[in-house]
């Protein structure tokens, strides 16, 4: 395997994060944290990607 692939897919990621601030028991229920948390993840999504060249695998 390439060492410069991550070992999860941005979706993963994503997921991950976004399923930890919402079930997480460390914080409180109304911790500003959890809101805080989904907001930079959902930033991330935003972000312009590095990759710029895709194979479209449906051709």
């Amino acid at each position: 395997m390439d060492e410069n692939l991550a070992s999860m897919t941005v979706w993963d990621l994503y997921n991950g994060v976004t399923a930890y601030a919402s079930h997480n028991t460390d914080w409180h229920i109304n911790d500003n944290r959890r809101s805080g948390l989904q907001g930079a993840i959902y930033n991330f999504l935003l972000r312009p990607r590095d990759i710029k060249n895709y194979v479209d695998a449906y051709q």
